[in-house]
């Protein structure tokens, strides 16, 4: 079973990290697949409420091949203690983590660095982002966009297709690596996932652009 695993955020502290500004002119009609060599990470996310920190590693390795043409190399044992780091607990007790905030897991990896394997710490730079066009921007530009929804009970096993949100049975954390007219290309527990636009602008909590400095 896939786990979710993204706590809310402050709105008021969202609403202060400056929100990323649109470049002149539209994006480009469509990016419908991300870059060559690409696989989904998992981490661990159908064990544990790690959807935040797989989604920041997507967002960073479709980053690292979209603009400098090379993948990253990294550990999943080191994203898991990056994880655990965030919430201040040992690596041990990751079994009982009700997730992470988005926030935390962009601020630490900001302050403390997000070491992915022995030599490689990579540090991110993000904006917020508040629309469908500045989605598609930041995956234009950038590759990826990471972003924080809420999903329903249905969510958890049918299509992402266009309905009414139900229930809200907890929040996701999901790297967006492409778009086409009317949707979206979701990283997500370790595959790639179409999705309506018109099902994620209800669902859509937070996101966020990030580039990244190794």
């Amino acid at each position: 079973m896939m786990r979710l695993g993204r706590l809310n955020h402050d709105p008021s502290r969202l609403a202060a990290i400056p929100a990323h500004t649109m470049a002149a002119g539209a994006p480009v009609p469509e990016v419908v697949t991300p870059p060559e060599g690409f696989r989904v990470e998992l981490c661990r996310n159908d064990l544990y409420t790690t959807c935040t920190t797989a989604s920041l590693i997507n967002a960073a390795r479709v980053w690292a091949l979209k603009t400098g043409r090379f993948d990253l190399v990294y550990d999943v044992d080191k994203l898991l203690a990056f994880f655990c780091r965030v919430l201040g607990i040992p690596v041990s007790a990751i079994a009982t983590a009700e997730g992470a905030v988005m926030m935390d897991v962009l601020e630490n990896a900001q302050s403390g660095g997000f070491q992915i394997n022995d030599q490689d710490t990579l540090v991110p730079m993000f904006r917020r982002i508040t629309d469908a066009d500045g989605l598609r921007q930041a995956i234009a530009s950038t590759g990826a966009a990471y972003v924080g929804v809420d999903l329903d009970e249905q969510d958890m096993s049918q299509d992402w297709t266009a309905r009414a949100m139900g229930k809200v049975e907890g929040g996701h954390a999901i790297a967006l690596i492409g778009y086409r007219p009317g949707g979206f290309t979701a990283a997500t527990w370790g595959t790639e996932r179409l999705c309506d636009e018109a099902w994620l602008m209800p669902r859509l909590q937070e996101a966020y652009l990030v580039t990244w400095a190794l």
